[in-house]
């Protein structure tokens, strides 16, 4: 209910702010779709023999695929000398059923102040998105959106994760050359009768593009780490190329010592007797390559027609129990535009992955993961 209040005050004090001298836009994006949903999970011993199988499917209405729904203020203000003060307001929501995305969290897209210059950039405090966030969406035919079929299925969180207590810059783009630099701090000392405890996390977020014509190219990186934790690592590279007839995208990444965020059907986190403790993947030792290829091609003036492959390798065999795991994914896509601000697709994502279990150098047995996702969807922004 204190959502709801809080959320119909900002609205109704919105029709206030546009007519004062900064300029304030309401802004969002209502996504909904009809999705089939399959996962069917394999067990073998190490002799071949079947263990155990299981299936799970789901039909029917759900939030829209096509980077979802979300509501958003954006303000800005020219305080002189071409700066501008600058913030954003933005949080998901489920279009289904009209709940808020995240419990507790009203805006979990963006919320940031700022300011903005042409000459020199952007610089933001606040709850943001990383680097890859910005600059990476370009090398995915899908966007990184679209459920299994979007890059984050096989790169993970590496491509958008949110930064809380950030400090985010963009500079201006220069003959086609941007670059990016965001970092989150956030550390608590205790101390109780002269002894120190330490908790909280910090992490860095880099990148730099190229974008001129039909051409673009970006690399990012990032980093995390938490107090008495491992030091996550993650890179990617990609890019595209319209040849106006058909639009080629590919990408390449790695991830070493934890994983950012789940990926594909191996988890980051388990809960054993109530406490949540990383999984084997997500500990020092984990490795990881993620690959993509793609291509987007016009089939009408409002349709257009994609297509893409994902592949994830990865492993850690620096633990009592090695792992080892691989995947492939393919995409078939379609969306037409009915208007500037309307559009209906549809996507059809088959993914199919092997984890094989070790004790020490032996073999004991292995899992396949097949996963099946079909959508028809409506998106409409405002």
């Amino acid at each position: 209910m204190k959502k709801l209040l809080l959320a119909s005050t900002i609205l109704a004090s919105y029709a206030q702010m546009a007519n004062a001298e900064t300029s304030v836009n309401l802004y969002g994006i209502v996504d909904t779709a009809v999705s089939f949903n399959q996962i069917k999970t394999t067990s073998y011993g190490a002799t071949g023999n079947q263990l155990a199988s299981y299936k799970e499917r789901s039909v029917g209405v759900d939030n829209g695929l096509a980077g979802g729904s979300y509501w958003g203020l954006r303000g800005s203000e020219e305080i002189g000398n071409g700066l501008h003060a600058i913030f954003a307001l933005e949080g998901h929501f489920n279009a289904s059923n009209g709940a808020f995305d995240e419990a507790g969290r009203v805006f979990n897209r963006n919320a940031f102040v700022g300011f903005a210059n042409e000459a020199w950039g952007q610089l933001t405090l606040g709850y943001q998105k990383n680097i890859a966030d910005e600059f990476m969406p370009n090398a995915d035919p899908f966007g990184t959106d679209f459920g299994q079929a979007g890059a984050g299925s096989v790169f993970g969180d590496s491509l958008s994760s949110s930064l809380e207590k950030s400090v985010k810059y963009l500079s201006a783009e220069s003959n086609g050359f941007q670059f990016g630099a965001a970092f989150s701090y956030d550390r608590i000392k205790k101390t109780v009768n002269g002894a120190t405890t330490r908790e909280g996390n910090k992490q860095l977020s880099l990148g730099l593009k190229y974008s001129r014509d039909a051409l673009f190219l970006g690399a990012v990186y990032d980093t995390a780490k938490e107090v008495g934790g491992i030091k996550s690592k993650s890179w990617a590279i990609g890019g595209s190329y319209d040849f106006n007839v058909v639009k080629l995208y590919g990408a390449f990444g790695q991830q070493r010592n934890g994983m950012f965020g789940e990926i594909l059907s191996l988890t980051a986190s388990e809960e054993i007797n109530g406490e949540t403790i990383p999984t084997a993947w997500n500990r020092k030792g984990y490795r990881q390559n993620s690959w993509l290829a793609g291509l987007s091609a016009p089939v009408s003036d409002n349709g257009t027609l994609l297509f893409s492959y994902q592949g994830i390798s990865a492993k850690n065999t620096q633990i009592d129990s090695p792992i080892k795991a691989s995947g492939h994914i393919f995409s078939l896509g379609y969306t037409h535009e009915l208007s500037k601000r309307t559009s209906l697709y549809g996507v059809a994502s088959y993914g199919k992955t092997t984890i094989k279990n070790y004790d020490g150098t032996a073999f004991t047995g292995k899992e396949k993961i097949k996963s099946t996702l079909v959508a028809i969807g409506l998106r409409h922004a405002f």
